[in-house]
């Protein structure tokens, strides 16, 4: 078994597996999850569940707020 303490970094507390986890396993699902929904939103409009007029809209702001959220990392 791992301890947590076998990842200790030298600055002060924060794991290196943790470090490693945010930032490739955080990267992707801020990517790929709202993709996803996306995907799934025009699904919904296709067949009719969700209308056009709330799936185009975020369609449209999705790629605005990704573009946000990776500048501030």
């Amino acid at each position: 078994m791992v301890w947590p303490s076998q990842f200790r970094s030298r600055d002060g507390g924060k794991s290196d597996f943790m470090e490693s986890w945010s930032s490739a396993g955080t990267r992707w699902f801020f990517w790929l999850f709202p993709l996803a929904v996306n995907a799934a939103i025009v699904v919904y409009a296709v067949a009719g569940s969700i209308s056009w007029w709330i799936a185009v809209p975020v369609i449209v702001a999705t790629p605005a707020v990704l573009a946000v959220r990776s500048r501030r990392r």
